[in-house]
């Protein structure tokens, strides 16, 4: 309690929602308290200002624009990569087919987990093998120019890729898990062991 509310200097209320049919919660701030929040807010005003390259009454129309435009940005891509898709579906079932339904590529640092995923779905899709995907094996790793480390995908024969996920992890430098015909992780060798990874796919082919 406070002697008079002289002494709350200023008093700002926030918000206030429903906690209960008979109970408000009331959100707000005085003196001091109220002078750190404006300061903050005012920091945050003139960071936002500088960032965005607009006065404070453009903010919500500028961030909506910017957001509009990653949402196109974003659909364009997975276009993009629908058509990338395609290409090296193309590119990998020729593949299989030279080397018993095995595939062992690096799609780059810029591929991510989702687009091997479907990457993958669709090199299944068209081999058109047997419903489990029996005798398939595809390892996909996602590593760039100037590194050893990204995200692996195993996927194809479930008894295949459960008999040789984690031996080829660890050849990857890396561990992953998973089931049913797909085994994903990370792994710090991807390029260098990459051959060392296919030689290991083929040999249990032929086990």
């Amino acid at each position: 309690h406070v002697p008079s509310l002289g002494s709350l200097q200023m008093l700002k209320f926030f918000k206030m929602e429903r906690v209960k049919s008979t109970t408000m919660r009331v959100y707000f701030a005085t003196g001091k308290r109220l002078l750190k929040v404006m300061e903050t807010m005012y920091d945050r005003q003139s960071t936002f200002t500088n960032m965005l390259s607009c006065n404070e009454e453009e903010h919500v129309d500028r961030l909506t624009q910017m957001l509009n435009d990653k949402k196109t940005k974003e659909r364009e891509i997975k276009m993009l990569q629908a058509e990338l898709c395609e290409c090296r579906t193309r590119e990998i079932v020729e593949e299989c087919s030279k080397y018993n339904n095995i595939a062992a590529l690096n799609l780059g640092g810029l591929a991510d987990m989702n687009f091997m995923g479907i990457l993958s779905m669709k090199v299944l899709e068209e081999i058109g093998t047997t419903e489990d995907n029996n005798g398939v094996l595809l390892l996909f790793v996602a590593a760039g120019d100037e590194t050893e480390e990204g995200s692996f995908l195993l996927s194809g024969d479930p008894d295949l890729v459960d008999k040789v996920g984690k031996q080829t992890a660890e050849l990857l430098g890396g561990r992953g898990g998973g089931r049913k015909g797909r085994f994903q992780g990370k792994g710090t060798k991807l390029k260098s062991a990459l051959p060392d990874a296919k030689q290991l796919l083929m040999n249990v082919k032929l086990a």
